[in-house]
């Protein structure tokens, strides 16, 4: 997985949210629950260590709980407007030059981190990079690179580009691709999810 870019400025609020989050979580374990338990010390050097463990730790553990599965609840994802295109997508690739290819697609995203694996009968490709433009947020924008590998002679690996159009209330995905010179084509892509992770 790599990470991905979106044209939102909702980041650094988030990162600042989980750090005050995680700031008082801090505070209510080391003022209210940790003395219940007769865990106290007297050492401001240890009180001072122990707090930053314990916020490091606070900070971790909710960093990873909103990048790995908060992010997608929708009433946070709505808030945030960040797309989820996570799942398995399974559609066609039409070229002016060929009969219509099927395809498989799996889309593993987090918060931070995203990856598209496109499969057809002949070639495996990945993307390295992508980025969203959320501006409509109901059918947000993609543009992405990616490496194409062939499983057969009659095709080599190539990179690419593709812009697609996610749009959320039929769970589609569709758009255009072009290829490098190694091929020099292009074409379309339709997708429709079949399910989210």
């Amino acid at each position: 997985m790599h990470s991905y870019s979106i044209d939102n400025n909702n980041y650094s609020t988030i990162l600042w949210f989980i750090t005050v989050l995680s700031a008082l979580l801090n505070a209510g374990l080391n003022i209210f629950i940790l003395p219940k338990f007769g865990i106290t010390g007297d050492n401001l050097t240890l009180q001072l260590l122990g707090l930053l463990i314990s916020f490091f730790v606070s900070f971790n553990v909710i960093f990873w709980l909103f990048d790995n599965c908060l992010w997608k609840l929708s009433i946070i994802n709505n808030l945030i407007k960040y797309p989820n295109i996570s799942g398995k997508w399974a559609g066609t690739i039409n070229n002016p030059d060929y009969e219509p290819i099927s395809t498989e697609v799996e889309i593993k995203q987090t918060w931070t981190r995203i990856n598209i694996h496109l499969k057809t009968r002949t070639a495996n490709s990945n993307t390295k990079a992508l980025a969203f433009f959320v501006e409509d947020y109901d059918n947000p924008k993609i543009t992405y690179i990616y490496f194409n590998e062939s499983e057969t002679v009659d095709l080599k690996s190539h990179g690419g580009t593709g812009k697609l159009e996610f749009i959320k209330s039929e769970n589609v995905l569709k758009g255009d691709y072009y290829t490098d010179k190694h091929r020099n084509n292009h074409g379309t892509i339709y997708l429709k999810r079949e399910n989210i992770n």
